[in-house]
């Protein structure tokens, strides 16, 4: 029997092949702002807070926020009698500040950070002299944790966010003198990486990773489409990968690179629809020399759809919480229920 390697090849050069991109995929923000824009930071207090106040004031003028300046909103605090301080008490008071202050958003909070070295040692005999020697390493871990509280001023309802964020500086080997540790240099690192988090939390931001296409030598679209995909142009890529689904709508690779398209964009309940798509398309028998480039598809099929799931999963968590707090701030009083119901 003649080796099957050559026909093998040659099926997946005609076919095309699933080249592996690694591209910049925009994310949603985790929470949703209801387009909130402008935003007044009222103090972050505590160990580290002036600190980490600063690093979001930039991060979000940045990522596009309108951000009144530390200056500016202690003017408008001094006009207005506004108390400049890390805890708004009731949510209803921050929505007043805010509404005061012209933003649609306030935040406040309150920081805490910790430092821990620690030395090990351990003893080592010199195989020359048979002598017992101890040596020493040192290591650390910075640790900054935030609780703050985001207020809509167009709602009562404050957004709690917790971030716990950590740095380390790890032990690389003993020594007899192990250098001394920069503290504030480890710091700086949890400080941002703490600021960073939060920046996901409010504000649309970029992951790099590795995603697959099926191609097809036969559909030009989808060449083009990975093309764009490889520029970054993730709009026109998905414009490119839609040509190919009209044009071939009975074929996988179409559907699957479409939903990897929608999924880059964090359009993710179409991405579900369009790899629910490719999966429903598979042909239920596959022929034997076919089949090494099928199992490749189903494979990547398959992590793809999980992938996607866990991401739509997520985003309908924020929703649900997000919905959770709409109703519960639109809630009557619980006195002004009991009113109603004694007159009715």
């Amino acid at each position: 029997m003649k080796p099957l390697a050559p026909l093998v090849l040659g099926v997946l050069l005609v076919s095309g092949c699933a080249p592996a991109l690694s591209v910049k995929a925009r994310r949603p923000a985790e929470l949703d702002l209801q387009g909130a824009r402008k935003a007044a930071i009222l103090g972050i207090g505590g160990e580290g807070g002036e600190a980490f106040e600063q690093l979001i004031h930039a991060s979000m003028r940045t990522a596009g926020f309108e951000v009144l300046d530390r200056s500016a909103l202690e003017a408008l605090a001094d006009a207005e009698c506004v108390g400049m301080t890390g805890s708004l008490g009731s949510p209803e008071a921050a929505a007043a500040i805010g509404r005061a202050l012209g933003v649609d958003l306030v935040i406040a909070g309150r920081a805490a950070e910790r430092y821990e070295e620690k030395l090990e040692n351990s003893e080592f005999k010199d195989a020359k002299t048979n002598a017992t020697k101890t040596l020493y390493r040192r290591g650390a871990t910075a640790r900054v944790s935030v609780d703050l509280g985001l207020h809509l001023t167009g709602s009562p309802a404050a957004i709690p966010v917790k971030l716990v964020q950590w740095a380390e500086e790890k032990p690389i080997g003993y020594v007899e003198n192990p250098p001394t540790l920069d503290r504030e240099a480890s710091m700086r690192r949890a400080r941002k990486a703490t600021a960073g988090a939060f920046l996901r939390k409010v504000a649309a931001y970029e992951v790099v990773e590795t995603v697959h296409f099926l191609k097809r030598r036969s559909i030009p679209e989808l060449g083009q489409g990975i093309a764009l995909v490889r520029g970054g142009r993730l709009d026109d890529a998905v414009s490119a990968f839609e040509r190919a689904v009209e044009g071939h709508p009975s074929d996988t690779a179409c559907w699957f690179d479409l939903g990897v398209g929608y999924e880059l964009r964090g359009l993710y309940d179409d991405a579900d629809r369009a790899y629910g798509n490719a999966g429903d398309l598979r042909p239920a028998k596959t022929p034997f020399f076919r089949k090494p480039f099928a199992d490749l598809e189903r494979r990547h099929l398959e992590d793809a759809k999980r992938r996607n799931a866990r991401r739509l999963a997520d985003v309908r968590e924020l929703a649900r919480q997000q919905a959770a707090r709409d109703e519960k701030s639109t809630a009557p009083p619980a006195a002004a229920k009991t009113d109603r119901l004694a007159k009715s």
